[in-house]
């Protein structure tokens, strides 16, 4: 019979007189003109009777679940290859050994074992393809049955395994082909053909992998949220959860060249622009009837822009606001305290920062600004005019935080005139006469005190 296979992504036919499998894939717009070929395995030429070509008998059969193919050549051997369903590749081809007159082949519903018919000794072998190596594979075959003159071994509906043979009124069956050894349960005469006499052959059945037992699968992605200059993350899922699955990325961001693709169910993305882009995963598997895609839009927000200006040295007990540059109205602030101002009051030198978003869950943007110390000399005025001018007006502390300090103020007498506990750098003398006044400023948190005399000039 010929070497021709069908599954639900194309067909596989071996070539004669060369080692040459030919996939034809299948897609929706049709059928491929363009096999794919795999040179691989024994020659295919020749044999006893038919012409001399009798080694053109046999049959060929995938696993389950797509991965394997035998084959049965007839005067010469049974070949097993790994073969991968989504690109009608076949290769890591296995002789299974110098049996005459090969025919059926068949897979065990579980795929762990290989069952080969004899055609004219009767034979059934069994080989176990769990037991490692290749020559370990290929010395595991051994006789759990005979058959009188065996022809094909088809696997049924009910995951049984049926043998015809030839010009016989029942088939043979093996009960559990999943078993290994006798425990597979190879049972003689087992079905009945109503006096009918069975030929070598079984009606063809589509493979179990090409229409049942290969799944189709959904797949999905999940992105983190996205800002203009930080890395996204997705997460990709597939329902059903394939283990194996093999999964690729498009971001949709051909700019970033080869950042653009990613392999594996997790990635990131970094997009160094705003806007919106079309991302694709595609999940593919040797298992699956098909690749499963899943392609979404993914909006990427621009960062805010903000600015606290250059670094700078103040005075250690200088008291200034940091002002960002103008932002939207409703933009929200939090400086390096967890303040939440649009304005800050710093004290002294400091690493200080802000980040501003356009909303709680918008994307942040930080500055930051550093203040060195710088030699500030202290500095207490010995003498004010308080003429209404603006020069000299009040009694100035320069250096030294003012509201760190108490000042009370003693005329030449020795009465106090002014007291003040957080000193504002706010007295001129009210209601005083020119002259000599004594100052006595005191630090509560620290004890340093300062004191001295002012005096007060009025113009004429």
């Amino acid at each position: 019979m010929p070497l021709i296979i069908t599954w639900l992504g194309g067909c596989i036919v071996h070539g004669w007189q060369s080692n040459a499998l030919y996939s034809f894939l299948l897609s929706p717009s049709g059928i491929s003109t363009t096999p794919v070929i795999s040179n691989v395995g024994s020659v295919h030429q020749g044999g006893g009777s038919f012409f001399g070509a009798g080694n053109a008998i046999g049959c060929m059969k995938a696993s389950p679940d797509g991965r394997r193919l035998a084959l049965a050549e007839r005067d010469n051997l049974t070949e097993l290859f790994d073969f991968n369903n989504a690109t009608g590749g076949v290769s890591n081809y296995i002789s299974l050994g110098q049996w005459s007159y090969n025919y059926g082949v068949e897979f065990s519903p579980d795929n762990s074992r290989l069952y080969v018919s004899l055609v004219l000794d009767g034979q059934v072998l069994q080989f176990n393809l769990l037991a490692g190596s290749p020559s370990a594979i290929q010395s595991s075959g051994r006789v759990v049955g005979y058959g009188a003159r065996s022809g094909t071994l088809q696997r049924g509906p009910d995951n049984k395994i049926y043998l015809a043979i030839f010009n016989a009124p029942y088939l043979d069956v093996i009960n559990n082909p999943n078993a290994l050894g006798n425990a597979c349960n190879y049972q003689t005469n087992a079905v009945s053909l109503a006096g009918k006499l069975s030929q070598n052959g079984l009606p063809n059945m589509p493979n179990a992998f090409g229409v049942n037992d290969r799944p189709t699968a959904t797949a999905a992605f999940t992105a983190a949220p996205s800002c203009a200059g930080a890395a996204v993350a997705f997460t990709g899922t597939t329902t059903p959860t394939v283990s194996t699955a093999v999964a690729s990325w498009n971001f949709g961001d051909p700019t970033s060249g080869s950042a653009n693709t990613a392999t594996g169910l997790t990635a990131t993305h970094t997009y160094t622009a705003a806007g919106t882009y079309q991302v694709t995963l595609t999940v593919t598997d040797a298992s699956l009837a098909a690749p499963a895609t899943s392609t979404q839009s993914v909006t990427v927000a621009p960062l805010p822009s903000v600015r606290l200006g250059g670094d700078t040295l103040v005075c250690p007990n200088a008291v200034w606001t940091l002002r960002p540059s103008a932002q939207p109205a409703g933009t929200l602030y939090r400086w390096q305290d967890g303040s939440t101002g649009a304005t800050y009051v710093a004290h002294g030198p400091g690493q200080y920062s802000v980040e501003v978003r356009a909303t709680a869950a918008g994307c942040p943007a930080t500055a930051t600004l550093s203040a060195g110390p710088k030699d500030c000399p202290i500095l207490i005025p010995n003498i004010i005019t308080p003429n209404g001018d603006p020069q000299n007006e009040f009694f100035v502390l320069k250096g030294l935080t003012p509201s760190d300090w108490s000042l009370r103020i003693f005329d030449r007498w020795g009465r106090q005139v002014y007291n003040q506990a957080k000193y504002d750098n706010g007295w001129n003398a009210p209601g005083q006469a020119p002259g000599l006044y004594y100052y006595l400023l005191s630090n509560l948190a620290t004890g340093e005190r300062h004191q001295g005399w002012v005096e007060v000039v009025r113009g004429s």
